[in-house]
C-alpha cells in the first residue's frame, strides 16, 4: 500500500509516504499561506507528481487546518488572515483534477481529529474504543472518537474545546484557550494548571470517556503533565475516577498518521483488494 499523506498548517506542511501502519520519507515543506491557498496547493500537487512518477499511488490522505466537511473534503470554514481563499476550496477535486487522476482517492479531514484517530488507532489510546484528545500549545484543540468513529459534530467543528467558556478574574466569561495561554503558564504557573485540569475535568464530566489523550507542545513536560493529571482526578466526581489519562505518543506524527489510516480505511470501504 503507497498513501502519500500532508498534514497542512499555517507555517509548516508535513508529508510522508503511509504504508498502512508507517510513515516514512517524512519532509517539510514551508506552507506560506500568507501568499495564497494556490501557492499551497501547487506544492502539494508537485510532490503528489514527482511520487506518481515513481509508481502508483492509493490514495491521499491529507490533514489540514479548519473545519472540514469529511465527506466532499471542502474546507467548511477557516480564518481567511492566516489562509486567504482556503475556504470553500475541495481538496479532492483541485488535486484531482491538476493530477488528471479522477479516480485517485483524496481523504481530507481536520488536523485534531486526525491527531485524535491517529492516538486511538496507534497511539496511547489504542487499547481503547472510545477516546478524547486534547492539544495544548498556543490554543486548545481536541478529537472525539466514539466507538471508532470521529464525532464530527452537524457543522463538523464538534471537538472545539478551547471555545468553551470560564470566568475570568472579573466574572466575565472568556474562552478557555485565552485563560489557559502561554502567557498565563508563564506569569502564573498554578494558575493555569488550575484552569488547564478545570476545563479537562468539565470535558471528562460531560463525555465520561474511558481514556483521555493529552498532547501539544505544554504536555511534553512530564512534570507538569504528571501535577496536572493529579489535580485533574480531585475535581472527578465519584463515578469519573477510573478513566486513563495519558500523554500523547505520535508528537507531530499524529496528524499525517491519523490521515493514513482514513484513507486506507476508505479504501477498505471501497472494497481495496489488499487489504
Amino acid at each position: 500500500m503507497r498513501i502519500s499523506v500532508f498534514d497542512i498548517g499555517g507555517t509548516w506542511m508535513k508529508h510522508a509516504l503511509f504504508d498502512g501502519e508507517a510513515l516514512s520519507e517524512t519532509s517539510y515543506i514551508p506552507t506560506e499561506a500568507n501568499l495564497g491557498t494556490a501557492q499551497m496547493l501547487d506544492k502539494l500537487v508537485q510532490i503528489l507528481q514527482a511520487e506518481l512518477e515513481e509508481g502508483p499511488l492509493d490514495a491521499v490522505g491529507i490533514s489540514t487546518r479548519g473545519q472540514i466537511n469529511p465527506v466532499s473534503g471542502t474546507i467548511v470554514y477557516d480564518p481567511p488572515e492566516v489562509f486567504p481563499d482556503y475556504m470553500g476550496t475541495c481538496l479532492p477535486e483541485v488535486l484531482q483534477k491538476a493530477l488528471k487522476c479522477p479516480d485517485l482517492p483524496v481523504i481530507a479531514e481536520n488536523d485534531a481529529n486526525c491527531a485524535a484517530i491517529a492516538e486511538s488507532v496507534f497511539g496511547s489510546a489504542k487499547r481503547f474504543k472510545s477516546s478524547i484528545t486534547l492539544t495544548f500549545g498556543t490554543g486548545i484543540g481536541g478529537g472525539i472518537v466514539l466507538d471508532g468513529k470521529i464525532l464530527h459534530g452537524d457543522r463538523y467543528s464538534a471537538g472545539e474545546f478551547g471555545m468553551m467558556y470560564m470566568p475570568d478574574e472579573s466574572g466575565i466569561p472568556v474562552h478557555w484557550e485565552q485563560l489557559a495561554s502561554n502567557q498565563v503558564l508563564a506569569d502564573n504557573p498554578e494558575l493555569w494548571q488550575h484552569r488547564i485540569a478545570m476545563g479537562i475535568a468539565s470535558v471528562i464530566h460531560v463525555f465520561n470517556p474511558p481514556c483521555v489523550v493529552l498532547g501539544g507542545g505544554l504536555m511534553e513536560d512530564q512534570e507538569r503533565f504528571f501535577n496536572l493529571c493529579r489535580e485533574i482526578y480531585t475535581l472527578l466526581a465519584p463515578g469519573f475516577e477510573h478513566l486513563t489519562i495519558a500523554s500523547a505518543e505520535l508528537k507531530n506524527r499524529a496528524g499525517m498518521l491519523g490521515a493514513g489510516y482514513l484513507a486506507m480505511k476508505k479504501l477498505k470501504e471501497k472494497g481495496y483488494s489488499q487489504l
